[in-house]
């Protein structure tokens, strides 16, 4: 053995390497079989992103916890941890030769893969942002794994500290949606305001802007994506250097307990105090109403959780019923906080000279409750005289927020700012005492994801669908119609439809207010086929028509003409086009 001033023991590290082989020899397997898989099936580009970046964002991190976890595993056993300990090495030798071995485990078996892909026909360029994905989100998720090993102290604490950890970003919006937003009238509480607190969830969410998997190619990693990434990796270099003090700090006979460091075992108890008190509430039943059970669930959360960290059960002592106290009044404080609304959240409606553009959804009441996650990416609104009916309406919904009569649709607004920020807003409607809003929903711009000339171009084929059953209304140049349906082979007719659709938005009869349900209450869905952007392929865009508009009495117009005709097909011989009316 060196002497204990070394901060590096080659002996330890090829004990790792040995005694562990299993470890990553299973990992070098598994890549094995991956590289056979992608030369049996390559995609055509990216096939050195797409099995790390993509489908290995998880499989990189519960590697890594695998790796601390197995080398670390001394300070779980209280007797190897104090015959080891023993020895003349300084903690710092120990740390330092563990981690070295555990980014060999990675290191070498997957530069050796990225390194057989180059060799067997890979882009270069690809292999390299490939080996730099991937050792960056190792350094991520090993510096993380560590920090969870230095302050837990057995496996089990490690893991559920390392998954909460990954995915606090849907942990902190289910908290958020149960016990706060109620209380945040219209105000929704959406997942991008949790994610930067969620780095598995963060990279496998970036990781789909690096692949089109429509078209099976790599898109390239972009400036902004490489910055995020040299982020992921200096934040594991600073949890492995705070998991570092932690060990020079550790006490030798925390081995076997849940939480190592006795200052994060009250945060420990309060955190589980509150999932606890949290889950019972969304299962036993919750509501604004209903707040005060908290107070017993916290109570069974609070002293489960010291019965887990000092591992005894009489943990009834008069000091822990004080921090209990502390516990449930910080907890009725936020709430009470939350709603009396002291920075006017729940009252903000922008300026329409603010807003840059706008975007609008309604979706009905179903099923007895309302959803609040449908912010879609809806047609943008950008026509002045619009977005002040829109703020109009807003102010007016927001008044309104003691009105306890049920509604049949729930509106949801979005704002972009000039400022570069976003808004977002829902609240219960009844649309059709809103005249105002139904004409803004059915302006063009609200309906059409292209102008009245790009569609008129690109328009293929119409398809209109009952709940009944099915009619299909083929206009211009779509292919062969199937069973039923009636083809249009007269372009004059393309127009004539587009003209009525046209007319309907301006008469503000072409609401788009169940997309969602397509097959359920909405009379009528249309379907138009489009040229594609290159001029190849087609893409679909669908709308909703109803029996009162005027693009529901041409399209009945076209079917019954077709019915009549033996082939069933309108072409300029059978058919008049002066008699296919735009009411």
């Amino acid at each position: 053995m060196r002497s204990r001033r070394s901060f590096f023991n080659a002996s330890v590290l090829r004990r790792d390497i040995t005694r562990f082989f299993p470890v990553w020899g299973i990992f070098a397997i598994l890549l094995g079989l991956l590289f056979l898989s992608l030369r049996l099936d390559p995609p055509r580009s990216g096939d050195a992103v797409v099995p790390v970046y993509i489908t290995g964002g998880w499989a990189v991190a519960a590697y890594a916890l695998v790796c601390a976890l197995t080398l670390f595993a001394d300070l779980y056993q209280s007797r190897l941890c104090n015959a080891l300990h023993a020895l003349p090495l300084r903690r710092e030798g120990w740390f330092f030769t563990h981690s070295a071995a555990g980014l060999l485990f990675f290191a070498v078996p997957f530069l050796c893969f990225q390194f057989i892909l180059g060799l067997t026909g890979s882009d270069i360029a690809v292999v390299a942002m490939g080996t730099g994905i991937g050792l960056l989100e190792f350094f991520l998720f090993f510096g993380l794994a560590l920090l969870c090993t230095m302050l837990c102290g057995n496996r089990v604490g490690a893991v559920i500290l390392f998954a909460l950890l990954n995915f606090m970003a849907p942990i902190l919006q289910w908290v958020g949606n149960t016990l706060y937003q109620p209380l945040l009238y219209g105000v929704p509480l959406n997942a991008d305001s949790f994610a930067p607190w969620s780095p598995l969830m963060n990279l496998m969410e970036e990781a789909e802007n690096l692949f089109d998997l429509y078209h099976d190619s790599f898109t390239g990693v972009q400036p902004k994506d490489w910055g995020y990434l040299l982020i992921c990796g200096g934040a594991g270099a600073a949890m492995a250097a705070a998991a570092l003090l932690l060990y020079r700090k550790r006490s030798l006979e925390t081995a076997g307990d849940l939480i190592s460091l006795r200052l994060l075992q009250p945060i420990f108890v309060g955190a589980f105090s509150l999932l606890v008190a949290v889950a019972l509430f969304s299962i036993m039943g919750h509501g604004t109403s209903l707040l005060g059970l908290l107070i017993p669930y916290l109570f069974i959360g609070f002293f489960g959780g010291r019965m887990l960290v000092e591992k005894r059960v009489n943990v009834f002592q008069s000091k822990a019923f004080l921090w209990f106290g502390i516990l449930v009044f910080a907890l009725f404080g936020s709430l009470l906080l939350c709603s009396m609304d002291p920075f006017g959240v729940t009252w903000q409606v922008p300026e329409a000279a603010q807003v840059r553009y706008a975007q609008v959804y309604v979706h009905p009441y179903a099923n007895g409750k309302y959803y609040q996650s449908y912010f879609y990416d809806q047609n943008r609104i950008t026509d002045r005289s619009h977005i002040e009916s829109l703020v109009q309406t807003h102010e007016k919904l927001a008044q309104n927020r003691n009105d306890t009569q049920p509604h049949g649709q729930m509106l949801y607004l979005t704002y972009r700012l000039s400022d570069g920020t976003t808004m977002r807003r829902y609240y219960p409607v009844e649309l059709a005492e809103e005249e105002a809003l139904v004409k803004v929903m059915s302006s063009w711009e609200a309906v059409f994801e292209l102008s009245y000339e790009e569609l008129s171009q690109r328009l293929i084929s119409v398809r209109a669908e009952k709940p009944e059953g099915s009619i299909g209304i083929f206009v211009g140049e779509g292919d062969a119609p199937a069973h039923n349906d009636v083809k249009v082979q007269v372009p004059e007719l393309k127009n004539r439809l587009l003209q009525a659709m046209e007319k309907d938005c301006r008469d503000g009869t072409m609401a788009q207010t169940e997309k969602a349900f397509p097959d359920g209450q909405t009379l009528y869905y249309l379907e138009l086929t489009l040229k594609g952007d290159t001029g190849y392929g087609v893409r679909y865009m669908g709308v909703e028509i109803n029996t009162e508009n005027n693009t529901y009495a041409l399209l009945q117009q076209f079917y019954d003409a077709g019915r009549e005709s033996p082939d069933r097909t309108i072409t300029q011989e059978n058919i008049n086009i002066g008699s296919f009316n735009v009411y």
